[in-house]
């Protein structure tokens, strides 16, 4: 594998991973600000021997400081995509000018002027100017499609994680839950249904 191409996959690996690491630092962020808003809502209300005012500013401090992190990260991916982006526009214009040079009869056929019928002439503007445009285009539509479809699954999953582990079990909805097994057993008989999952139950979410 040549220099250039382990330099690609290299930028790449790190394109998708700082992604990932942006969509669980999303969720950090998320957390942050619950629990600063938390530290305020509870000024009055902390328990003794705990000064309100530090846990207020930690609150604060790691919240600013996450955020902070956080944009720092989309910039270093900003800098690696557009890095890889123009890595690759390069290769696909040198593999055209490659192709183009490599025969005369194809840089004299595409730059002779063979008027078509009416007087129109039918010779390309700029070769190189659309090449560069068109691959500028191909690579920024597939990189930036690939860092949006990747860091919206794994924001979904951070997510989702994020919401089983800060929620809490609601009695009453583990009862209406049995209640349904129950009918829908009776209805159907034994069907492979259970609307109380485990120990988690049906639960709510605490985000403060």
């Amino acid at each position: 594998m040549s220099e250039r191409w382990r330099e690609a996959w290299l930028l790449t690996v790190l394109v998708f991973g700082i992604t990932t690491l942006l969509s669980k630092a999303s969720v950090w962020v998320a957390l942050a600000s619950a629990d600063f808003l938390a530290s305020l809502t509870n000024f009055h209300d902390q328990q003794e021997g705990v000064d309100p005012a530090q846990v207020v500013l930690l609150a604060a401090g790691a919240y600013l400081g996450i955020f902070l992190a956080r944009t720092a990260g989309v910039a270093l991916r900003h800098y690696l995509s557009t890095t890889l982006h123009r890595r690759a526009r390069g290769w696909m214009v040198a593999q055209f000018n490659d192709a183009i040079l490599s025969d005369e009869r194809v840089a004299l056929d595409l730059m002779s002027d063979r008027s078509a019928a009416g007087g129109r002439s039918r010779m390309p503007d700029a070769i190189d100017q659309r090449i560069d445009e068109c691959s500028g285009g191909l690579y920024g539509g597939v990189i930036g499609l690939a860092m949006g479809l990747w860091g919206a699954v794994t924001s979904i999953f951070f997510v989702f994680s994020a919401l089983i582990e800060r929620s809490r079990p609601v009695p009453f909805l583990d009862r209406w839950g049995e209640n349904a097994n129950a009918a829908m057993t009776g209805w159907f008989g034994h069907i492979p249904v259970n609307l109380v999952p485990g120990t988690s139950g049906l639960r709510c979410w605490r985000w403060v």
